[in-house]
Protein backbone atom coordinates (compact mmCIF):
# COMPACT_ATOMS: atom_id res chain seq x y z
CA UNK A 1 0.00 0.00 0.00
CA UNK A 2 3.01 2.14 0.87
CA UNK A 3 4.99 1.83 -2.32
CA UNK A 4 1.54 2.30 -3.97
CA UNK A 5 1.04 4.97 -2.59
CA UNK A 6 4.51 6.61 -3.30
CA UNK A 7 3.83 5.36 -7.32
CA UNK A 8 0.76 7.73 -7.02
CA UNK A 9 2.17 10.45 -5.69
CA UNK A 10 5.18 10.18 -8.27
CA UNK A 11 2.65 10.15 -10.83
CA UNK A 12 1.18 12.70 -9.44
CA UNK A 13 4.31 15.13 -9.71
CA UNK A 14 5.32 13.84 -13.21
CA UNK A 15 1.76 15.32 -14.64
CA UNK A 16 2.59 18.70 -12.53
CA UNK A 17 6.00 19.12 -14.35
CA UNK A 18 4.74 17.86 -17.75
CA UNK A 19 1.34 20.61 -17.08
CA UNK A 20 4.20 23.56 -15.80
CA UNK A 21 6.54 22.50 -18.79
CA UNK A 22 3.72 23.27 -21.36
CA UNK A 23 2.35 26.41 -19.70
CA UNK A 24 5.76 27.53 -19.98
CA UNK A 25 6.78 26.57 -23.45
CA UNK A 26 3.50 28.43 -24.45
CA UNK A 27 4.08 31.49 -22.83
CA UNK A 28 7.57 31.47 -24.03
CA UNK A 29 5.39 31.07 -27.39
CA UNK A 30 3.38 33.32 -27.42
CA UNK A 31 6.32 36.19 -26.20
CA UNK A 32 8.52 34.78 -29.38
CA UNK A 33 5.41 35.36 -31.77
CA UNK A 34 4.88 38.87 -29.95
CA UNK A 35 1.11 38.64 -29.50
CA UNK A 36 0.85 40.00 -26.18
CA UNK A 37 -2.39 41.00 -24.55
CA UNK A 38 -3.38 43.91 -22.57
CA UNK A 39 -2.80 41.77 -19.52
CA UNK A 40 0.27 39.88 -20.54
CA UNK A 41 2.11 43.61 -21.23
CA UNK A 42 1.62 44.79 -17.60
CA UNK A 43 2.88 41.24 -15.99
CA UNK A 44 6.21 42.09 -17.85
CA UNK A 45 8.36 43.22 -14.77
CA UNK A 46 9.48 47.10 -15.65
CA UNK A 47 12.68 46.92 -14.08
CA UNK A 48 14.01 44.87 -17.43
CA UNK A 49 12.50 47.41 -19.51
CA UNK A 50 15.01 49.89 -20.98
CA UNK A 51 14.04 52.97 -22.57
CA UNK A 52 16.07 54.96 -26.03
CA UNK A 53 16.19 57.95 -27.92
CA UNK A 54 16.76 58.14 -31.94
CA UNK A 55 16.20 62.15 -32.90
CA UNK A 56 16.31 61.35 -36.94
CA UNK A 57 17.28 64.70 -37.91
CA UNK A 58 15.94 64.92 -41.72
CA UNK A 59 16.06 67.68 -44.79
CA UNK A 60 12.29 69.13 -44.26
CA UNK A 61 12.04 68.04 -40.06
CA UNK A 62 12.91 66.63 -37.12
CA UNK A 63 10.95 63.86 -35.30
CA UNK A 64 11.98 62.25 -31.63
CA UNK A 65 11.55 58.76 -31.21
CA UNK A 66 11.48 57.01 -28.04
CA UNK A 67 11.64 53.70 -27.67
CA UNK A 68 10.76 50.60 -25.26
CA UNK A 69 13.26 47.52 -25.13
CA UNK A 70 14.10 44.38 -23.22
CA UNK A 71 17.46 42.48 -23.54
CA UNK A 72 17.08 38.45 -25.33
CA UNK A 73 19.33 35.90 -26.05
CA UNK A 74 21.27 36.16 -22.87
CA UNK A 75 21.55 39.86 -22.83
CA UNK A 76 23.19 39.41 -26.60
CA UNK A 77 20.26 41.49 -28.14
CA UNK A 78 16.97 43.38 -27.42
CA UNK A 79 13.86 43.79 -28.23
CA UNK A 80 11.93 46.49 -29.24
CA UNK A 81 8.26 47.34 -28.11
CA UNK A 82 6.36 48.99 -30.99
CA UNK A 83 4.97 51.39 -31.57
CA UNK A 84 6.78 54.00 -30.18
CA UNK A 85 5.52 57.18 -28.97
CA UNK A 86 7.39 60.21 -31.34
CA UNK A 87 7.24 63.94 -32.23
CA UNK A 88 7.82 65.96 -34.94
CA UNK A 89 8.73 69.50 -35.37
CA UNK A 90 9.97 71.68 -38.97
CA UNK A 91 12.07 72.71 -40.35
CA UNK A 92 14.94 71.03 -41.14
CA UNK A 93 17.58 70.99 -38.17
CA UNK A 94 20.05 72.03 -41.54
CA UNK A 95 18.21 75.40 -41.81
CA UNK A 96 18.14 76.71 -38.50
CA UNK A 97 21.94 75.85 -38.21
CA UNK A 98 22.03 78.04 -41.21
CA UNK A 99 20.44 81.03 -39.58
CA UNK A 100 22.28 80.19 -36.23
CA UNK A 101 26.02 80.26 -38.13
CA UNK A 102 25.04 82.62 -41.12
CA UNK A 103 22.35 84.92 -39.99
CA UNK A 104 23.19 85.13 -36.17
CA UNK A 105 19.39 83.94 -35.51
CA UNK A 106 19.94 82.10 -32.57
CA UNK A 107 16.89 82.04 -30.91
CA UNK A 108 14.78 79.96 -33.36
CA UNK A 109 17.33 77.14 -32.55
CA UNK A 110 16.95 77.12 -28.92
CA UNK A 111 13.53 77.76 -29.09
CA UNK A 112 13.38 74.91 -31.16
CA UNK A 113 15.05 72.15 -29.01
CA UNK A 114 13.29 73.56 -25.95
CA UNK A 115 10.11 71.85 -27.48
CA UNK A 116 12.21 68.21 -28.39
CA UNK A 117 13.33 68.56 -24.38
CA UNK A 118 9.97 69.05 -23.23
CA UNK A 119 8.43 65.93 -24.82
CA UNK A 120 12.04 64.18 -24.02
CA UNK A 121 11.40 64.67 -19.98
CA UNK A 122 7.40 64.64 -20.14
CA UNK A 123 7.97 60.69 -21.39
CA UNK A 124 10.84 59.58 -19.36
CA UNK A 125 10.99 59.61 -15.73
CA UNK A 126 13.70 60.48 -13.87
CA UNK A 127 15.08 57.33 -12.75
CA UNK A 128 15.07 56.10 -15.98
CA UNK A 129 17.49 58.98 -17.74
CA UNK A 130 20.99 57.77 -16.44
CA UNK A 131 20.42 54.11 -18.38
CA UNK A 132 18.48 55.88 -21.90
CA UNK A 133 20.91 56.47 -24.82
CA UNK A 134 20.09 59.09 -26.88
CA UNK A 135 21.40 58.67 -30.70
CA UNK A 136 21.01 61.34 -33.02
CA UNK A 137 21.26 60.50 -36.71
CA UNK A 138 21.14 63.18 -39.66
CA UNK A 139 20.64 62.47 -43.07
CA UNK A 140 19.94 64.20 -46.37
CA UNK A 141 19.99 67.88 -45.57
CA UNK A 142 23.52 66.96 -43.91
CA UNK A 143 24.86 65.45 -46.45
CA UNK A 144 24.42 68.15 -48.77
CA UNK A 145 27.00 70.47 -46.73
CA UNK A 146 30.64 70.65 -47.37
CA UNK A 147 32.71 68.23 -44.81
CA UNK A 148 34.29 71.30 -42.71
CA UNK A 149 30.14 72.30 -42.55
CA UNK A 150 28.69 69.21 -41.22
CA UNK A 151 31.58 68.81 -39.01
CA UNK A 152 30.92 72.18 -37.77
CA UNK A 153 27.66 71.70 -36.98
CA UNK A 154 27.91 68.20 -35.53
CA UNK A 155 30.33 69.21 -33.30
CA UNK A 156 27.95 72.26 -32.35
CA UNK A 157 25.04 69.83 -31.77
CA UNK A 158 27.15 67.37 -29.62
CA UNK A 159 28.06 70.07 -27.51
CA UNK A 160 24.76 71.32 -26.91
CA UNK A 161 23.67 67.79 -25.70
CA UNK A 162 26.80 66.80 -23.60
CA UNK A 163 25.62 70.52 -21.78
CA UNK A 164 21.96 70.19 -21.53
CA UNK A 165 20.79 66.69 -21.42
CA UNK A 166 23.67 65.15 -19.24
CA UNK A 167 21.51 63.14 -17.32
CA UNK A 168 20.94 60.93 -19.98
CA UNK A 169 23.28 58.25 -20.95
CA UNK A 170 25.31 60.18 -23.57
CA UNK A 171 28.11 57.89 -25.32
CA UNK A 172 30.39 59.97 -27.29
CA UNK A 173 31.05 57.67 -30.08
CA UNK A 174 27.26 57.03 -30.43
CA UNK A 175 25.69 59.97 -29.80
CA UNK A 176 25.73 61.99 -33.39
CA UNK A 177 26.39 60.75 -36.80
CA UNK A 178 25.39 62.03 -40.44
CA UNK A 179 24.13 58.76 -42.32
CA UNK A 180 25.18 58.39 -45.82
CA UNK A 181 22.56 57.73 -48.42
CA UNK A 182 23.83 54.11 -48.35
CA UNK A 183 23.30 53.44 -44.64
CA UNK A 184 20.03 55.27 -44.17
CA UNK A 185 18.43 52.76 -47.01
CA UNK A 186 19.67 49.63 -45.44
CA UNK A 187 18.36 50.70 -41.68
CA UNK A 188 15.06 51.83 -43.69
CA UNK A 189 15.53 48.48 -45.33
CA UNK A 190 15.90 46.18 -42.20
CA UNK A 191 13.32 48.19 -40.33
CA UNK A 192 10.69 46.91 -42.85
CA UNK A 193 12.09 43.44 -43.28
CA UNK A 194 11.42 43.83 -38.98
CA UNK A 195 8.14 45.08 -39.03
CA UNK A 196 7.28 42.31 -41.05
CA UNK A 197 8.64 39.46 -39.04
CA UNK A 198 10.95 38.17 -41.73
CA UNK A 199 14.00 38.06 -38.86
CA UNK A 200 14.09 35.48 -36.64
CA UNK A 201 13.66 35.11 -33.67
CA UNK A 202 11.60 38.57 -34.75
CA UNK A 203 12.91 41.70 -32.40
CA UNK A 204 9.54 43.17 -32.79
CA UNK A 205 7.04 43.28 -29.62
CA UNK A 206 3.61 44.69 -30.95
CA UNK A 207 1.93 46.13 -28.09
CA UNK A 208 -1.01 47.47 -30.27
CA UNK A 209 -4.19 46.13 -28.10
CA UNK A 210 -6.73 47.05 -30.96
CA UNK A 211 -7.91 43.73 -32.29
CA UNK A 212 -9.30 44.56 -35.52
CA UNK A 213 -5.85 46.83 -36.09
CA UNK A 214 -4.14 43.52 -35.55
CA UNK A 215 -6.79 41.50 -37.94
CA UNK A 216 -6.00 44.03 -41.03
CA UNK A 217 -2.88 44.04 -40.88
CA UNK A 218 -2.34 39.83 -41.05
CA UNK A 219 -5.16 40.56 -43.94
CA UNK A 220 -2.61 42.73 -45.93
CA UNK A 221 0.13 40.84 -44.78
CA UNK A 222 -0.66 37.84 -45.89
CA UNK A 223 -2.38 39.06 -49.54
CA UNK A 224 1.34 40.33 -50.24
CA UNK A 225 2.71 37.02 -49.48
CA UNK A 226 0.81 35.31 -51.59
CA UNK A 227 2.01 36.96 -54.36
CA UNK A 228 3.96 33.98 -54.95
CA UNK A 229 3.41 31.23 -52.03
CA UNK A 230 5.86 28.90 -54.16
CA UNK A 231 8.93 31.44 -53.60
CA UNK A 232 10.71 30.29 -50.43
CA UNK A 233 13.12 33.32 -51.48
CA UNK A 234 11.17 36.37 -49.55
CA UNK A 235 12.83 38.71 -51.75
CA UNK A 236 12.03 41.78 -50.74
CA UNK A 237 13.08 45.82 -52.05
CA UNK A 238 12.63 49.16 -51.41
CA UNK A 239 12.59 52.23 -53.33
CA UNK A 240 12.78 55.31 -50.99
CA UNK A 241 12.44 58.93 -52.31
CA UNK A 242 13.51 61.74 -49.39
CA UNK A 243 13.55 65.51 -49.36
CA UNK A 244 16.95 65.20 -50.38
CA UNK A 245 18.18 61.61 -51.30
CA UNK A 246 16.57 58.92 -52.96
CA UNK A 247 17.59 54.98 -52.66
CA UNK A 248 17.03 51.65 -54.18
CA UNK A 249 17.60 48.45 -52.11
CA UNK A 250 16.95 45.05 -52.68
CA UNK A 251 17.81 41.55 -51.17
CA UNK A 252 20.24 40.07 -54.15
CA UNK A 253 18.24 36.53 -54.44
CA UNK A 254 19.57 33.39 -54.46
CA UNK A 255 20.06 32.81 -57.90
CA UNK A 256 22.17 35.47 -58.33
CA UNK A 257 24.61 35.13 -55.67
CA UNK A 258 27.66 34.93 -57.46
CA UNK A 259 31.34 33.50 -56.01
CA UNK A 260 32.52 37.34 -55.77
CA UNK A 261 29.14 38.11 -53.75
CA UNK A 262 29.66 34.79 -51.56
CA UNK A 263 33.55 35.47 -50.99
CA UNK A 264 33.69 36.87 -47.61
CA UNK A 265 37.13 37.93 -48.63
CA UNK A 266 35.88 40.55 -51.22
CA UNK A 267 33.95 42.93 -48.26
CA UNK A 268 35.48 45.48 -46.16
CA UNK A 269 34.05 47.57 -43.45
CA UNK A 270 34.07 51.41 -44.76
CA UNK A 271 36.92 53.79 -43.40
CA UNK A 272 38.00 50.50 -41.64
CA UNK A 273 35.52 50.89 -38.45
CA UNK A 274 35.32 47.60 -37.21
CA UNK A 275 32.10 48.21 -35.30
CA UNK A 276 30.03 49.03 -38.75
CA UNK A 277 27.68 46.45 -39.55
CA UNK A 278 27.50 47.51 -43.17
CA UNK A 279 30.61 45.80 -45.20
CA UNK A 280 30.94 46.80 -48.81
CA UNK A 281 31.80 44.72 -51.26
CA UNK A 282 34.60 45.98 -53.59
CA UNK A 283 34.37 43.57 -56.57
CA UNK A 284 30.86 43.96 -57.27
CA UNK A 285 29.38 47.03 -56.94
CA UNK A 286 26.78 48.32 -55.03
CA UNK A 287 26.87 45.16 -52.94
CA UNK A 288 26.76 45.19 -49.09
CA UNK A 289 26.39 42.68 -46.77
CA UNK A 290 25.17 43.03 -43.22
CA UNK A 291 25.09 40.46 -40.33
CA UNK A 292 21.78 40.68 -38.47
CA UNK A 293 21.38 38.22 -35.63
CA UNK A 294 24.67 35.14 -36.80
CA UNK A 295 22.97 35.64 -40.04
CA UNK A 296 24.88 37.44 -42.87
CA UNK A 297 22.21 39.26 -45.65
CA UNK A 298 23.65 40.51 -49.23
CA UNK A 299 22.01 43.16 -50.51
CA UNK A 300 21.99 45.46 -53.83
CA UNK A 301 22.04 49.08 -52.61
CA UNK A 302 22.35 52.48 -54.35
CA UNK A 303 22.05 55.99 -53.08
CA UNK A 304 20.94 58.90 -55.67
CA UNK A 305 22.10 62.19 -53.47
CA UNK A 306 20.74 64.75 -55.68
CA UNK A 307 17.49 63.12 -56.41
CA UNK A 308 15.43 63.36 -53.35
CA UNK A 309 12.03 64.65 -54.52
CA UNK A 310 12.44 68.25 -52.93
CA UNK A 311 16.49 68.32 -54.14
CA UNK A 312 15.48 67.06 -57.06
CA UNK A 313 12.90 69.71 -58.13
CA UNK A 314 16.09 72.35 -57.34
CA UNK A 315 18.10 70.99 -59.79
CA UNK A 316 15.32 70.77 -61.85
CA UNK A 317 14.31 74.68 -61.15
CA UNK A 318 18.70 75.33 -62.02
CA UNK A 319 18.03 73.12 -65.34
CA UNK A 320 15.34 75.59 -66.16
CA UNK A 321 17.27 78.86 -65.14
CA UNK A 322 20.10 77.57 -67.34
CA UNK A 323 17.91 76.73 -70.46
CA UNK A 324 15.97 80.00 -70.33
CA UNK A 325 19.55 81.84 -70.32
CA UNK A 326 21.47 80.20 -73.00
CA UNK A 327 18.28 80.49 -75.50
CA UNK A 328 17.94 84.24 -74.51
CA UNK A 329 21.65 84.49 -75.21
CA UNK A 330 21.15 83.23 -78.56
CA UNK A 331 18.18 85.57 -79.56
CA UNK A 332 20.60 88.34 -78.26
CA UNK A 333 23.49 87.39 -80.19
CA UNK A 334 21.34 86.83 -83.18
CA UNK A 335 19.20 90.36 -82.51
CA UNK A 336 22.78 92.23 -82.05
CA UNK A 337 23.54 90.60 -84.93
CA UNK A 338 20.69 92.42 -86.89
CA UNK A 339 21.10 95.45 -85.00
CA UNK A 340 18.39 95.76 -82.48
CA UNK A 341 18.95 97.20 -79.35
CA UNK A 342 18.24 94.39 -76.41
CA UNK A 343 19.48 95.72 -73.45
CA UNK A 344 16.65 97.74 -71.90
CA UNK A 345 15.53 97.19 -68.47
CA UNK A 346 12.26 96.48 -69.41
CA UNK A 347 13.93 93.48 -71.10
CA UNK A 348 16.29 92.81 -68.46
CA UNK A 349 13.49 92.10 -66.00
CA UNK A 350 11.71 90.09 -68.06
CA UNK A 351 14.51 87.94 -68.94
CA UNK A 352 13.83 86.56 -64.77
CA UNK A 353 10.07 85.07 -65.45
CA UNK A 354 10.93 81.56 -66.63
CA UNK A 355 8.28 78.95 -67.74
CA UNK A 356 8.80 75.76 -66.53
CA UNK A 357 6.97 73.04 -68.23
CA UNK A 358 6.57 70.68 -64.95
CA UNK A 359 4.48 73.16 -62.94
CA UNK A 360 0.75 73.65 -62.75
CA UNK A 361 -0.86 76.02 -65.63
CA UNK A 362 -0.14 79.90 -65.18
CA UNK A 363 1.12 79.06 -61.27
CA UNK A 364 3.51 82.08 -60.75
CA UNK A 365 6.10 81.49 -57.94
CA UNK A 366 9.57 82.95 -57.14
CA UNK A 367 12.58 80.72 -57.25
CA UNK A 368 14.95 81.77 -55.10
CA UNK A 369 16.21 79.05 -53.06
CA UNK A 370 18.88 77.88 -55.66
CA UNK A 371 22.28 78.09 -53.79
CA UNK A 372 20.92 77.40 -50.54
CA UNK A 373 21.70 74.09 -48.84
CA UNK A 374 18.40 73.71 -47.03
CA UNK A 375 15.03 72.30 -48.44
CA UNK A 376 12.06 74.83 -48.29
CA UNK A 377 8.71 72.51 -48.76
CA UNK A 378 6.46 75.03 -49.23
CA UNK A 379 6.71 77.12 -52.95
CA UNK A 380 6.42 80.86 -52.31
CA UNK A 381 3.73 81.99 -54.86
CA UNK A 382 4.45 85.04 -57.15
CA UNK A 383 2.24 88.51 -55.99
CA UNK A 384 1.70 90.14 -59.13
CA UNK A 385 0.03 92.76 -56.92
CA UNK A 386 2.65 94.01 -55.16
CA UNK A 387 5.23 93.25 -57.22
CA UNK A 388 8.91 92.98 -55.57
CA UNK A 389 12.14 94.03 -57.22
CA UNK A 390 13.67 90.56 -58.03
CA UNK A 391 17.78 90.07 -56.80
CA UNK A 392 20.34 88.92 -59.39
CA UNK A 393 19.79 84.93 -57.83
CA UNK A 394 15.89 85.32 -57.57
CA UNK A 395 13.48 84.57 -60.85
CA UNK A 396 9.83 84.08 -61.19
CA UNK A 397 8.93 80.34 -62.40
CA UNK A 398 5.68 80.28 -64.68
CA UNK A 399 4.12 77.21 -65.12
CA UNK A 400 2.80 75.91 -68.16
CA UNK A 401 1.76 72.10 -67.26
CA UNK A 402 3.02 71.03 -70.67
CA UNK A 403 3.61 67.38 -69.66
CA UNK A 404 5.31 65.95 -72.58
CA UNK A 405 8.15 68.62 -72.18
CA UNK A 406 8.05 67.99 -68.78
CA UNK A 407 8.96 64.18 -69.06
CA UNK A 408 11.71 65.03 -71.66
CA UNK A 409 13.15 67.59 -69.35
CA UNK A 410 13.26 65.29 -66.11
CA UNK A 411 14.31 62.60 -68.19
CA UNK A 412 17.73 64.48 -69.35
CA UNK A 413 18.55 64.86 -65.83
CA UNK A 414 18.34 61.63 -65.21
CA UNK A 415 20.35 60.59 -68.01
CA UNK A 416 23.04 63.40 -66.09
CA UNK A 417 22.40 61.61 -62.89
CA UNK A 418 24.31 57.92 -64.58
CA UNK A 419 21.94 55.55 -62.75
CA UNK A 420 23.51 52.75 -62.25
CA UNK A 421 22.34 49.00 -63.67
CA UNK A 422 20.56 46.80 -61.78
CA UNK A 423 22.71 43.63 -61.49
CA UNK A 424 19.60 41.83 -61.68
CA UNK A 425 16.04 41.88 -63.64
CA UNK A 426 13.33 43.16 -61.48
CA UNK A 427 10.86 39.58 -61.65
CA UNK A 428 7.43 38.93 -59.92
CA UNK A 429 9.12 37.46 -57.05
CA UNK A 430 10.46 40.63 -55.54
CA UNK A 431 8.01 42.44 -53.89
CA UNK A 432 8.94 46.59 -54.03
CA UNK A 433 7.97 48.70 -51.47
CA UNK A 434 7.81 52.18 -52.38
CA UNK A 435 8.10 54.42 -48.66
CA UNK A 436 8.38 58.39 -48.32
CA UNK A 437 7.07 60.60 -51.16
CA UNK A 438 6.46 57.71 -53.21
CA UNK A 439 3.16 56.80 -50.60
CA UNK A 440 2.54 60.32 -49.66
CA UNK A 441 1.90 61.48 -53.65
CA UNK A 442 -0.13 58.24 -53.40
CA UNK A 443 -2.63 59.53 -50.83
CA UNK A 444 -2.41 62.96 -50.88
CA UNK A 445 -2.32 63.59 -54.90
CA UNK A 446 -3.55 60.02 -56.20
CA UNK A 447 -6.09 60.49 -53.63
CA UNK A 448 -6.06 56.59 -52.34
CA UNK A 449 -7.24 55.72 -49.09
CA UNK A 450 -4.94 55.33 -46.23
CA UNK A 451 -5.03 51.68 -44.90
CA UNK A 452 -1.53 52.09 -42.76
CA UNK A 453 -0.47 48.95 -44.46
CA UNK A 454 1.07 48.23 -47.63
CA UNK A 455 -1.24 49.72 -50.74
CA UNK A 456 -0.54 47.57 -54.18
CA UNK A 457 -0.70 50.29 -57.31
CA UNK A 458 1.43 50.00 -60.42
CA UNK A 459 3.76 52.29 -61.99
CA UNK A 460 1.78 53.66 -64.31
CA UNK A 461 -0.89 55.19 -61.69
CA UNK A 462 1.70 58.23 -61.22
CA UNK A 463 2.03 59.27 -65.09
CA UNK A 464 -2.11 58.83 -65.77
CA UNK A 465 -2.68 61.30 -62.78
CA UNK A 466 0.36 63.09 -64.04
CA UNK A 467 -2.10 63.85 -67.51
CA UNK A 468 -4.76 64.42 -65.52
CA UNK A 469 -3.13 67.47 -63.34
CA UNK A 470 -0.27 69.17 -65.33
CA UNK A 471 -2.82 70.64 -67.80
CA UNK A 472 -4.85 72.26 -64.21
CA UNK A 473 -4.46 75.51 -62.66
CA UNK A 474 -3.45 75.38 -59.00
CA UNK A 475 -7.09 75.99 -57.84
CA UNK A 476 -8.39 73.34 -60.19
CA UNK A 477 -5.75 70.52 -58.83
CA UNK A 478 -6.40 71.30 -55.57
CA UNK A 479 -10.36 70.32 -55.96
CA UNK A 480 -9.05 66.84 -57.28
CA UNK A 481 -6.47 65.66 -55.04
CA UNK A 482 -7.13 64.54 -51.26
CA UNK A 483 -9.06 67.31 -49.81
CA UNK A 484 -6.05 67.44 -46.96
CA UNK A 485 -3.37 67.36 -48.65
CA UNK A 486 -0.97 70.39 -48.26
CA UNK A 487 -0.66 73.18 -50.55
CA UNK A 488 2.84 71.94 -51.44
CA UNK A 489 2.10 69.20 -52.87
CA UNK A 490 -0.84 70.69 -55.11
CA UNK A 491 2.28 72.98 -56.49
CA UNK A 492 4.56 70.53 -56.81
CA UNK A 493 1.84 67.71 -57.74
CA UNK A 494 2.91 67.53 -61.72
CA UNK A 495 6.63 67.94 -61.44
CA UNK A 496 6.18 65.13 -58.44
CA UNK A 497 4.16 62.70 -60.34
CA UNK A 498 6.36 62.92 -62.94
CA UNK A 499 9.84 62.44 -61.31
CA UNK A 500 8.34 59.45 -59.02
CA UNK A 501 6.98 57.75 -62.67
CA UNK A 502 10.41 58.40 -64.56
CA UNK A 503 12.77 57.64 -61.75
CA UNK A 504 10.90 54.58 -61.19
CA UNK A 505 11.46 53.72 -64.72
CA UNK A 506 15.28 54.55 -64.83
CA UNK A 507 16.23 53.18 -61.57
CA UNK A 508 14.43 49.80 -61.87
CA UNK A 509 15.29 49.61 -66.12
CA UNK A 510 11.33 49.15 -66.54
CA UNK A 511 9.01 50.10 -69.68
CA UNK A 512 6.32 47.79 -68.96
CA UNK A 513 4.07 48.91 -65.88
CA UNK A 514 4.87 46.29 -62.02
CA UNK A 515 3.49 46.10 -59.14
CA UNK A 516 4.67 47.73 -56.28
CA UNK A 517 3.43 48.58 -52.79
CA UNK A 518 3.32 52.31 -51.72
CA UNK A 519 2.99 52.68 -47.58
CA UNK A 520 4.60 54.26 -44.91
CA UNK A 521 3.47 51.64 -42.40
CA UNK A 522 3.34 47.89 -41.64
CA UNK A 523 0.27 46.84 -39.34
CA UNK A 524 -0.27 50.26 -38.91
CA UNK A 525 2.86 50.98 -37.91
CA UNK A 526 5.60 53.91 -38.77
CA UNK A 527 7.92 52.51 -41.10
CA UNK A 528 10.95 54.43 -39.92
CA UNK A 529 15.09 53.64 -39.78
CA UNK A 530 15.12 54.22 -36.05
CA UNK A 531 14.13 50.45 -35.16
CA UNK A 532 16.90 49.19 -37.42
CA UNK A 533 19.40 51.80 -36.09
CA UNK A 534 18.66 50.42 -32.30
CA UNK A 535 18.68 46.77 -32.98
CA UNK A 536 21.94 47.62 -34.73
CA UNK A 537 24.03 50.09 -32.15
CA UNK A 538 21.90 49.46 -29.08
CA UNK A 539 23.49 45.56 -28.37
CA UNK A 540 26.92 46.63 -28.06
CA UNK A 541 26.32 48.94 -25.34
CA UNK A 542 24.01 46.93 -23.47
CA UNK A 543 26.32 46.14 -20.30
CA UNK A 544 27.24 49.82 -19.97
CA UNK A 545 23.12 50.43 -20.09
CA UNK A 546 22.44 47.57 -17.22
CA UNK A 547 25.10 49.04 -15.46
CA UNK A 548 24.13 52.11 -15.09
CA UNK A 549 20.45 51.23 -14.25
CA UNK A 550 21.88 48.91 -11.74
CA UNK A 551 24.15 51.66 -10.19
CA UNK A 552 20.66 54.25 -10.20
CA UNK A 553 18.79 51.45 -8.47
CA UNK A 554 21.56 50.74 -5.56
CA UNK A 555 21.65 54.86 -5.20
CA UNK A 556 17.87 54.94 -4.77
CA UNK A 557 18.36 52.39 -1.87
Amino acid sequence: MKNEAIKKFNRFIFVVIIYSLLIYLNIIARCEHNGLTKHEEKEFDEKTKYKSIIIDAGSTGTRVYIYDYITSNDNKDIKIYIPSINYRTTPGLVYLLNSYFLNNEKEPFYDYFKKIKNFIYENVKKEERSSTVILIRASGGFRLLSISQSEKYVNFVKNYFFENFNDFLLIDQLLIKILSGKEEAILSYVSIYALLERLKPSPIIFINNNEDIKNEGKVTHNDINSVNKNDDDHIIGVLESGGATAQIIIKVPDSKMSEDILNQMNYKHKENNKDDVIEENYKSKNIVKIKLFDKNMYLYCKSYLSLGRQNAMKTYLHYAVHEHYEKNNILNKQNQINKNETTSAANIDQNKFITVPCFPKDFKFLINNLYKTSIDEELEEYDEQNKKELKDDEYVGIGTGDLNLCRKQIQTILNYSKIDNLPFKIKKFIKLYGIENFHHFAIDILNIPETYNPIPLDTNMYLKKAEEICPLTIDEIRKVVHPNANIEKAQTSCFGLTFLYEFMRHVLKIDNSILFYSTNYVKKNNITWTIAALLINIPRHLNLIKKKKQNYDNDEL
